[in-house]
């Protein structure tokens, strides 16, 4: 049996299989580690590298799993207790094998000298929940690695799919999640709790940062390479013709969704949606990254569309889908919930130039201190 299983797995290996970074921080990551520890205890701008450095430790933990690294051998505590965190515990899936998420309580509280209410906002949070995105198959050294390293990408590709269709809240993964980070909170408080991950595991992350916002729970939250589902039209035209394609495609959904309230009652306006206006999670995307790039452009779309008289127009379309729209008009009822909507945000844009798609979605451009980036805050006030 265990035989047939990796024989099926062959043609998914040849195909996926690509050189792996590795587990272990090289020389230059480990100075980027300390660049960071220096300046994140109290430096909003550097923190994401902590958060990064966490996040990285949830795949190496799953990796450590796979291969058998326990106790001595094992390379994932090399990417928390470099900035004075520990574990508290692992988020496993409904089976209770795959590591899919941690939770690091930070060590100390001390910031340095008599600490204010700004300090406290600017020092690391108490606890960081983070959940870490898919694994591609690795190079494993043995049949039993391979078999359940396979099992865990298969699995990881699952809830992406889930996540394609904007089914991700019914899965095991986030069910599980959710409710570890509910434990959490009503163990700790929401003060001084945070939420990280990285493409999946953002996914995952911002639902359950959504659900904490609309139970007025604010958590502060870093999402890496987060995916937007929408097709990447700015690969292949020009700047100009999108604006105006977005633009006719905003018109349209208020349109649509005005027809909609006049024939079924339904409102064009979402009160779910705009209960998380007061949550600023931090978007973290690079624009060679076809999976998460459609951030900026779902942010430049309602600046653009602002700047010419059209903001109350645009608030009433970011807040429907068409498939909501489509689902409401018949009366269908479906459930689904898009990851990738949302009122505000911080949007952080790494402005360096990658090798390529692949290279521009792996989590390690983040840690770097001298990633150069740019910020901008998003609301629909």
């Amino acid at each position: 049996m265990v035989l047939l299983q990796v024989l099926l797995s062959l043609p998914l290996l040849l195909l996926l299989r690509q050189r792996t970074p590795s587990s272990t921080p090289t020389p230059k990551a480990s100075m980027a580690m300390q660049h960071a520890l220096k300046k994140t205890k109290c430096d909003p701008y550097q923190r994401r590298a902590v958060m990064a450095s966490l996040v990285k430790g949830v795949s190496v933990m799953e990796k450590d799993r796979v291969k058998g690294r326990r106790d001595h051998l094992a390379l994932a505590p090399l990417w928390w207790k470099s900035f004075s965190f520990e574990l508290e515990s692992e988020i496993k899936d409904d089976a209770g094998s795959m590591i899919i998420g941690a939770i690091y309580k930070f060590k100390s509280t001390d910031c340095g000298g008599t600490v204010n209410s700004l300090q406290v906002q600017n020092c690391p949070p108490s606890y960081v929940v983070a959940f870490r995105g898919t694994i591609p198959i690795p190079t494993s050294n043995t049949v039993t690695a391979l078999v359940q390293s396979t099992n865990t990408t298969m699995r990881d590709f699952k809830d992406d799919f889930m996540c394609l269709f904007h089914h991700l809240h019914n899965s095991s993964r986030f069910k599980v999640a959710k409710e570890k980070v509910w434990e959490i909170i009503n163990t700790f408080g929401p003060s001084r709790i945070c939420l990280a991950g990285h493409s999946l595991g953002s996914a995952c992350a911002m639902l359950i940062g959504k659900e904490m916002a609309r139970s007025d729970f604010i958590l502060e939250t870093y999402l890496f390479n987060s995916p937007f589902i929408s097709i990447p039209i700015e690969y292949c035209i020009s700047p100009d013709f999108s604006r105006a394609f977005d633009t006719v495609n905003s018109i349209t959904k208020v349109g649509v969704a005005y027809l909609v309230k006049f024939f079924r009652g339904r409102p064009v306006r979402d009160s779910s949606f705009m209960a998380l206006s007061k949550w600023f999670p931090h978007i973290l995307v690079s624009p060679s990254d076809p999976i998460c790039s459609g951030y900026i452009r779902y942010f430049e779309r309602r600046k653009f569309m602002k700047s010419n008289g059209l903001g109350k127009l645009e608030n009433i379309a970011t807040q429907n889908s068409y498939k909501s729209l489509v689902s409401g008009a018949l009366e269908l009822g479906w459930d689904f919930e898009p990851e990738d909507i949302l009122p505000s945000a911080h949007l952080i844009v790494n402005t360096d130039k990658k090798a390529g798609p692949i290279d521009a979605h792996k989590l390690k451009h983040w840690w770097h201190p001298w990633t150069r980036c740019q910020s901008s805050s998003h609301s629909l006030s």
